[in-house]
């Protein structure tokens, strides 16, 4: 995965996760960082690179669930 979409992704999900008082401070430092890769890549449009983030940020969460156990057998 390229550095700054995992930094993105990382931030985005520290945004989601934290409180009301952290989440302010959160989420300015993920739209800095957003704009900052923003304006290291032209042609890609504001609202399709959120849509991305917001997919690979699912896909995060997905690979880092552990599986499910099984029962022991008695």
């Amino acid at each position: 995965m390229h550095p700054d979409l995992e930094a993105l992704i990382q931030l985005y999900d520290a945004a989601m996760e934290s409180g009301p008082q952290a989440a302010a401070a959160r989420r300015d430092a993920f739209e800095k960082r957003l704009q900052d890769v923003l304006s290291r890549t032209p042609g890609v449009s504001e609202e399709a690179f959120r849509k991305a983030i917001r997919l690979a940020h699912r896909q995060w969460l997905l690979k880092r669930q552990k599986p499910p156990t099984l029962p022991p057998q008695a």
